[in-house]
């Protein structure tokens, strides 16, 4: 077993350095024989782990791709997140967070403030409400909907975080105007604090994080008010490029 891991881990590496490699040359670069080689790419094949992109030609499938995708984006993201919660934090004077839905939870990965030294933990930390943030539901907004199906059955209806919403329909009715928008807005219950949010995609066009803005909501109105909601919604898109930019180098 140990040997045939090993064996594969060197197939891995040789075509994700080469991209696309015959048979061949694979067997001269891995040391591997033709024969062995063969029998493991046709198992490698069957998953989707690795796929032929012309006559006795390889690369890596999409499968393997599939399964590394979550942790490359994750690394992404933390790679990234600190500029632009750093950058948007000075453009419009207000706190800045990055979020993201881990294991179904809402995290937050990076937090600025102005004139401040950014918070960046590799070990993705500070959970929060979902349903009760900005963040966490513009998060919600943008699953797919076998994705928010899992997350209904399991986490049902929000309650007090989110007392506007008493059924399955409302919430989809208020996560649709959400996705439309592409903006979420949350007031707290005292009136004190307003927050927003909007999304950050990935790639496959999925969305990965929030970036949201938490200021007080005497602040959130009149030239101020329209000036953050454009800045925000310049940052989201900046780090949506700057995400597909550095996977692509990967």
């Amino acid at each position: 077993m140990i040997q045939i891991i090993h064996r594969v881990a060197r197939i891995f590496d040789v075509l994700s350095r080469d991209r696309n490699c015959k048979l061949g040359e694979l067997a001269r670069l891995t040391g591997l024989k033709k024969s062995t080689l063969g029998s493991i790419l046709q198992s490698l094949l069957s998953v989707e782990y690795v796929e032929k992109v012309g006559e006795g030609t390889y690369a890596i499938g999409p499968g393997l791709l599939a399964v590394a995708y979550p942790r490359l984006t994750t690394n992404t993201l933390l790679g990234v997140a600190e500029k632009h919660a750093r950058d948007l934090a000075a453009d419009i004077n207000e706190r800045v967070v990055i979020a993201v839905l881990l294991n179904m939870e809402l995290r937050y990965i990076t937090e600025a403030a102005p004139q401040q030294s950014v918070v960046v933990s590799a070990e993705v930390w500070a959970k929060d409400s979902v349903y009760g943030t900005a963040s966490g539901r513009v998060l919600l907004a943008h699953l797919d909907d076998s994705d928010f199906k899992v997350w209904l059955d399991l986490k049902g209806l929000p309650d007090d975080d989110w007392t506007e919403i008493t059924s399955a329909r409302a919430l989809r009715i208020a996560l649709k105007e959400i996705r439309t928008r592409k903006m979420a807005l949350k007031r707290t219950p005292d009136g004190q604090a307003q927050s927003l949010a909007v999304p950050v995609f990935g790639p496959d066009g999925s969305a990965c994080a929030a970036i949201g803005v938490v200021l007080p909501a005497r602040r959130f109105v009149g030239r101020h008010r329209k000036m953050v909601i454009e800045t925000i919604e310049k940052a989201g898109r900046r780090m949506t490029e700057s995400i597909t930019l550095r996977m692509a180098e990967q």
